[in-house]
């Protein structure tokens, strides 16, 4: 799955891959982020151990393909 760069509400840029959550009810969230981390490598969201987490897409801003370079750079292992 491609990674994408993610810009959520107030948030900072966040690299992730997505899934769309089927069958999801409006205004729940319809999306899950799995390994996300901030384009500074950080492990987003904080304190969390958490390698997925569900999203409302209405929340996020933008959504493009992450460069090879910005997904290299933030592999989880």
């Amino acid at each position: 799955m491609e990674k994408k760069l993610l810009k959520i509400q107030s948030e900072p840029w966040i690299i992730a891959e997505v899934e769309a959550v089927e069958d999801a009810v409006l205004g729940e969230p319809d999306c899950i982020l799995i390994n996300p981390v901030t384009v500074d490598g950080e492990k987003w969201p904080q304190y969390s151990d958490d390698t997925e987490v569900a999203l409302r897409s209405s929340d996020i801003i933008v959504m493009v393909n992450a460069s090879k370079e910005a997904s290299k750079k933030n592999l989880i292992e």
